[in-house]
């Protein structure tokens, strides 16, 4: 799975990938010392370079959303798919806030960074 975000400057690809994944100078290994699968998250600009790449736990992305200042949503669920997750990175691909809901619709994990 794929999902692609697109303003008029930045470009987000997020998808899956299991060991090293290099784009342009950046790379990212997966958990498990490259031997499970996880998501990537690419930023990219106009003329296609990659401005940045990072790696999130395994879940299934559902859906991404970027914001004006860089911010970028994300939603998904865990890889047991019994759980949801609906989380903010900044434009820095630091986590802002993570939220995490379960089949009944409760909350039970939600955490903001500092700063």
């Amino acid at each position: 799975m794929v999902a692609i975000e697109q303003t008029a400057a930045v470009e987000i690809v997020v998808g899956h990938f299991v060991g090293q994944l290099v784009m342009d100078e950046r790379s990212v290994t997966s958990s498990g010392g490259g031997s499970r699968e996880d998501v990537f998250i690419a930023r990219f600009d106009g003329a296609g370079n990659v401005l940045s790449l990072w790696r999130e736990d395994p879940l299934h992305v559902d859906a991404i959303l970027l914001e004006p200042d860089g911010s970028l949503w994300i939603s998904g669920r865990e890889n047991n798919l019994t759980s949801n997750r609906i989380w903010k990175l900044r434009p820095d691909g630091q986590r802002q806030l993570s939220l995490d809901v379960n089949d009944e619709g409760s909350a039970y994990g939600v955490r903001l960074a500092s700063g």
